[in-house]
């Protein structure tokens, strides 16, 4: 039986990492983690996913705020975690199916966020 996955979307490889070690610890999904907003759409499209983590500010990619409105489009109904340390953050929920965490994550809330 082939497990569910939750795709990671951020710049950072510590954040990827951790986020990978703390899903993979409390649920039973797998992860795939990508750097940026062309992987993401490359995995969306060849892949079952059942959850997004976005990051708002990615490097030399496009952004989580400029791509968030382009993901929903496209996937209506995939959950996403809007992560990120800007305090604008909760205007995005109006996408639908939006939750936001603030950075630095909270291990009880990143843990709570995967019990959807």
């Amino acid at each position: 039986m082939k497990q569910e996955k939750i795709l990671v979307v951020d710049d950072q490889p510590h954040i990827r990492a951790t986020l990978t070690d703390v899903i993979t610890h409390y649920t039973d999904y797998q992860v795939e983690a990508v750097s940026n907003v062309a992987s993401a759409f490359k995995v969306l499209r060849q892949e079952s996913v059942v959850m997004m983590f976005l990051d708002d500010i990615m490097g030399d990619s496009a952004s989580g705020f400029t791509v968030l409105p382009i993901f929903r489009d496209f996937y209506p109904e995939l959950p996403i975690v809007f992560m990120g340390s800007n305090a604008d953050l909760r205007e995005h929920e109006d996408y639908g199916n939006i939750q936001v965490m603030p950075k630095p994550m909270e291990l009880n809330a990143l843990v709570n966020m995967l019990k959807f």
